[in-house]
């Protein structure tokens, strides 16, 4: 875990992956439940064009495209800018943005269903689903825009106290009394001996 700057709230990047993975998941469950239902409820009115691709299928071709296009880069610049300010909810914006990006681009084929042209319909689930995988959170981006815990420095302690200091002429006049009365002792046993 580790601690914000500016709020004081502490910031676990385990979570925010967990919630984004979760989020993932969802995204790309709803570019598949779009592709079913247009699968089972339009594909008969689907009508197939003849010849060559209309301009309506390519214009909204070009735009799925241009729409996977800027998840992919809006998506790096987000992060490259949550990596520099150590913002970890902008990290989490960029994924969300990117996802809604990929996942637009799948309504797209509910309009081709519905043109004279109907037959590429799939192409724009397709598009929206790689945009989706390709978009999967990953931790390392996560942990590089979370912001940096705060260091403490504590001096280092001994781990025995230290002896506290002695006071050499009461050390000294407590040594002569030790060795007068050691001397004064072994006397009396000579004498009593």
């Amino acid at each position: 875990m580790e601690k914000a700057k500016s709020t004081g709230a502490v910031t676990d990047t385990g979570a925010t992956y967990r919630r984004l993975m979760v989020m993932w998941l969802i995204a790309l469950l709803l570019t598949g439940a779009e592709f079913a239902i247009s699968y089972r409820w339009m594909r008969p009115n689907v009508v197939l064009g003849e010849g060559k691709p209309e301009i309506l299928l390519i214009a909204l071709g070009a735009l799925a495209l241009i729409e996977f296009a800027l998840s992919i880069w809006l998506w790096r610049s987000i992060q490259a800018e949550a990596s520099s300010k150590r913002d970890l909810k902008m990290a989490e914006m960029g994924y969300l943005t990117a996802w809604l990006l990929c996942v637009s681009s799948g309504l797209l084929g509910y309009v081709i269903a519905y043109s004279s042209d109907g037959r590429y319909y799939y192409a724009f689930f397709i598009l929206a689903a790689l945009g989706v995988l390709y978009h999967q959170p990953a931790r390392e981006t996560l942990v590089a825009a979370a912001p940096k815990a705060e260091l403490k420095k504590t001096p280092i302690e001994p781990k025995v106290d230290p002896l506290p200091p002695v006071d050499e002429t009461a050390a000294t006049v407590a040594a002569n009394l030790d060795t007068e009365g050691d001397v004064d002792a072994n006397e009396e046993k000579t004498a009593n001996g």
